[in-house]
Order: structure tokens, then C-alpha cells, then sequence
């Protein structure tokens, strides 16, 4: 589950084209639906060639909020099932596309009972043009990236895996491309 997911839900809930269902979602989603006041309205592009009709954008985010609620209390669950989440001080930290999505910090506080912040990653490490990856959307893939980096430390993680996998061909290229830039 994730922003596709509600993308794909605007784009029925609104009868428009997914392309339009994500622009909306992101120039003026949110995560709270009650603190978006009753009277705005937006216009929703049509599908084939139909007019484009006037939605209201409590709707939209009552779409958002129904989804995102789903996604942060099935995490919950599951995070509850295997951890105790009560030993958790720090918060939690939303990272990816969806965590740009306005109040979901709040909305997530709610569900856990704790603190929540949106992560972004850190690029000190990095050289070159990195403005690009400055989004909660590449938090992830850095971070894995700097894990693939510091796995170079341990020369056994490469050394002892056959070469003719092409899955470590691929992650082998991966690494040497950090050995060069950074």
C-alpha cells in the first residue's frame, strides 16, 4: 500500500485520469479532511474528452485521509504484532512520495501515539548534483545505497558471491559507481 494506491482512488472517486488524480494529490492533498474548509471547490479534469467538472476538496481529502488512514493503522497493526511499540521514543520518520502529502505528520501522530516527522535524506556524503535527491520520495534508495557503500567494507560480502550472478553484476556496477563520486 502507498501514494499509488491513492492515486488510484482519486482517479475513480473524481472520474479523471490518473495523471490528473496524482497532480491533484500532490499540489493540494491532504491527510486531514476536517481542516479543509467545506466551500472550496477544485476543478477535476474529465476523462475522454469530457468536461471537466467542479469537485469539492473536502471530498478530495476525505478520499486521501480514508486511504492513508488504511495504510498508517494496517503499519500499526503489524508493527504492534512484533514489536512493542510502546519502547519506541524517538517517533516515527515518514519517508517516500506520500509522505509530502499535507498533515500526514499529524495524522500518523494520532495513529501511533507518538511523534512523526517526514525524513529526508542526507546528501552530505554525496557529490555532485544532488538537488535532485533532496525529496522524502529518495530517502529510501539513498539510504540503501549508503548501506551498499558501507557493505564495501566487507570485502566477503563481494569476494564470495559468484560472478556470473546478475543480480550482483548490477549491484557490483552500483558500487564502483560510489567508489568513483564519493
Amino acid at each position: 500500500l502507498g501514494g499509488t494506491n491513492i492515486t488510484q482512488d482519486l482517479a475513480i472517486g473524481l472520474h479523471t485520469t490518473p495523471q490528473n488524480a496524482e497532480e491533484i494529490k500532490t499540489e493540494v492533498g491532504n491527510t486531514i479532511s476536517e481542516s479543509v474548509p467545506e466551500d472550496e471547490v477544485i476543478e477535476v479534469l474529465g476523462i475522454a474528452g469530457r468536461d471537466a467538472s467542479d469537485k469539492k476538496l473536502r471530498y478530495v481529502s476525505e478520499i486521501i485521509e480514508a486511504r492513508m488512514r488504511e495504510i498508517l493503522e494496517s503499519a500499526y497493526e503489524l508493527l504492534n504484532e512484533n514489536n512493542n511499540l510502546k519502547m519506541i521514543t524517538a517517533g516515527i520518520t515518514l519517508t517516500g512520495g506520500a509522505s509530502l502529502l499535507k498533515n500526514l505528520d499529524y495524522l500518523t501522530e494520532g495513529i501511533f501515539n507518538m511523534s512523526a516527522k517526514i525524513g529526508y535524506p542526507d546528501l552530505s556524503k554525496l557529490s555532485g548534483s544532488t538537488e535532485r535527491l533532496s525529496s522524502p520520495r529518495f530517502a529510501t534508495s539513498v539510504g540503501i545505497l549508503y548501506q551498499a557503500y558501507a557493505n564495501l567494507e566487507d570485502e566477503t560480502f563481494i569476494s564470495s558471491k559468484p560472478r556470473k550472478d546478475p543480480f550482483l553484476n548490477f549491484f557490483q556496477k552500483i558500487i564502483d559507481y560510489f567508489k568513483e563520486n564519493i
